[in-house]
């Protein structure tokens, strides 16, 4: 298992449970680390040239995401399990604010983009 580089540079055992909020802060440092972009976007909002869609849900103790795929769809990958583009109900996800994503809920949604070298 692949450490993420956040964790290995703050000495953050990655089996200890962190509060959403401190998750969402290393996932930031790790965007920097891989020489990304970010910004907050709104579901409808267009995006620019090389930007996708992901989805930041909250659950009882722990985080998920979701990516928008290039049909406006969304799909998400639970553990060890392939990705899929259904929710918990069997649904295809169109909006993840609608969608029963079991004890998830979205929290807010960014564009990233790889910066460009």
């Amino acid at each position: 298992k692949k450490e993420p580089l956040a964790l290995k540079r703050m000495n953050v055992d990655s089996n200890i449970r962190l509060a959403p909020n401190v998750i969402w802060e290393l996932i930031l440092l790790e965007i920097e680390e891989l020489g990304m972009q970010f910004r907050y976007v709104d579901i409808n909002e267009i995006l620019e040239e090389g930007e996708y869609r992901i989805a930041f849900c909250v659950g009882n103790r722990d985080c998920h995401f979701l990516r928008q795929d290039k049909d406006g769809t969304w799909s998400h990958k639970m553990g060890d399990n392939k990705p899929t583009r259904l929710d918990f109900s069997g649904y295809i996800i169109n909006n993840p604010y609608e969608a029963n994503l079991g004890r998830y809920q979205v929290q807010f949604i960014v564009a990233l983009k790889q910066n460009k070298t």
